[in-house]
């Protein structure tokens, strides 16, 4: 396996001043690339990473495939994440994910799969993997087409607009922000490891929606000393659960802001300057109450 892994700023390095744009606010398609590792035959719409794989799918039906995504390569993978929005445990499944899988010989004929496993995270660190059937392909994305295109007008998050559905649930999970697709490469049987594919080999990601989604939480507020707003200070953002914390430093004004905040329950807030004081709250955000203010007075 030819294998080169960058994060988001190696983007500058692979591709030049590269300015890496944002999908569309609100939104429930991914909205960064954080990781590719580059499998062997990789490399059709590298050049156009990463908004290739922003946005609703551009499915062309059941017997053509999409040229609108980038090729992992065989073994290849990609990590991307929920921004603006993040995925949550609903009815029914909760992210769907698109490749270009078509019929062969008719909408009856057999599917010309590429293969992919699918884990998430909520915190880009701890990864769980959606179980799976090498030989049938339950539980692996790649195994239907898309018919879904933005000049159709069929709504993506629907079934029967195509791509494959997995279910928060079945992990015991109750929301992520990171999604990676691996390529099953020699290790799953599909018809992709039949052919010479040049720079078209493996999974050939078109898109990911959150079927179930939310806003994610913030917790914001202002850190004061005797009545004056403290610029500068390190404030904490600590959740109970012992999910990632989060640090900021307040501005001129002495306000700080957490964003992109994963609406888990209970959090601490922190602060402490040198030499004039320290300050602890509670803060609580879940997915009914998106957002807590909290402010600091030092002690």
């Amino acid at each position: 396996m030819l294998a080169c892994r960058f994060i988001l700023f190696g983007f500058w390095v692979l591709f030049g001043a590269f300015v890496v744009p944002r999908a569309i606010a609100g939104d429930p398609f991914v909205d960064a690339v954080k990781a590719v590792e580059t499998g062997a035959n990789a490399g059709f719409g590298a050049d156009k990473l990463p908004r290739r794989v922003f946005g609703a799918p551009r499915g062309r039906g059941l017997l053509v495939g999409s040229t609108h995504v980038y090729s992992l390569g065989n073994g290849g993978s990609i990590t991307v994440a929920f921004n603006d929005n993040i995925v949550i445990d609903g009815p029914g499944a909760d992210l769907a994910i698109y490749e270009n899988a078509f019929h062969v010989g008719g909408e009856e004929g057999p599917l010309f799969t590429e293969y992919a496993i699918v884990e998430v995270s909520d915190d880009n660190r701890t990864w769980h993997r959606f179980p799976f059937n090498a030989e049938t392909g339950t539980g692996l994305a790649g195994r239907t087409a898309v018919t879904s295109n933005p000049a159709n007008g069929m709504n993506p998050l629907d079934p029967s607009s195509g791509g494959d559905r997995f279910d928060l649930a079945d992990l015991g999970l109750e929301m992520i922000r990171f999604v990676r697709v691996i390529d099953g490469g020699s290790d799953i049987p599909d018809f992709g490891n039949m052919v010479a594919p040049g720079t078209k080999g493996g999974f050939d990601l078109d898109a990911m929606a959150a079927i179930n989604g939310s806003a994610p939480a913030n917790v914001h507020g202002v850190v004061s000393d005797g009545g004056e707003p403290v610029a500068g200070a390190r404030v904490r953002l600590v959740p109970l659960d012992g999910s990632r914390k989060k640090r900021r430093f307040t501005d001129s004004e002495g306000r700080y802001r957490f964003g992109r905040v994963l609406p888990v329950g209970d959090h601490e807030v922190r602060v402490r300057v040198a030499g004039v004081g320290s300050a602890t709250r509670s803060a609580y955000v879940d997915l009914q109450q998106l957002s807590a203010e909290i402010d600091l007075v030092l002690q």
